[in-house]
């Protein structure tokens, strides 16, 4: 995936390579490869610019930045990243399927 991607960009260079999209693609594509630290750089980059990149990514990088941080091993930081996400999806439907992944990954951290 990591390898496809790159391909792509090198075909079709994006106008802003830090756009939304393309970091939440970045990062989902070092979680695929087992890289969690190169993953929550790149959901951390959608997590620090609110403003810019609020949307229906931004509380999927909390997610996903929480997948980073249990990959890397870091547990702490994941938890509290799965606290951030269940808390921006408090009010969502509760047989959502990523909330229903994300409450047991939360679970199995504790």
């Amino acid at each position: 995936a990591v390898r496809l991607a790159a391909e792509q960009a090198a075909k079709n260079p994006p106008p802003n390579p830090d756009a939304t999209y393309l970091l939440y693609l970045r990062g989902l594509a070092g979680l695929r490869a087992g890289k969690g630290a190169e993953a929550a750089a790149e959901f951390q980059k959608i997590l620090d610019h609110k403003g810019r990149n609020w949307g229906p990514d931004y509380s999927q990088a909390y997610l996903g930045l929480a997948r980073a941080k249990a990959l890397a091993g870091d547990r702490a930081k994941a938890k509290r990243a799965y606290q951030d996400f269940l808390a921006l999806w408090k009010d969502a439907d509760p047989d959502m399927p990523t909330l229903i992944a994300a409450r047991k990954e939360y679970a199995a951290l504790n």
